[in-house]
């Protein structure tokens, strides 16, 4: 198993912040399926003020830039991020 830990900041807006952790409650089956297939095994994100801390596990095989550009060439991962980035 391989860690990656990564941080973002978010817009300093506590409604988009908000809408963004809901819409993460929900989270497309087919675009869980995509994250599995390209080799994470499970992630976890939190969330302090606007400062965004994600946990990634993944298979030994997985390799970041090689297999996030197979997961962001996944249509429905397009319509997620495309969907997303409207919070």
């Amino acid at each position: 198993m391989k860690r990656y830990c990564q941080t973002l900041e978010l817009y300093d807006d506590k409604e988009l912040i908000e809408a963004y952790v809901a819409e993460h409650a929900h989270v497309w089956e087919e675009v869980k399926a995509g994250i599995r297939e390209v080799g994470i095994t499970d992630m976890q994100i939190y969330i302090d003020g606007n400062r965004l801390f994600m946990i990634m596990d993944t298979t030994e095989e997985f390799h970041m830039e090689r297999d996030y550009a197979r997961l962001a060439a996944q249509h429905r991962e397009e319509v997620w991020e495309a969907h997303m980035a409207k919070v």
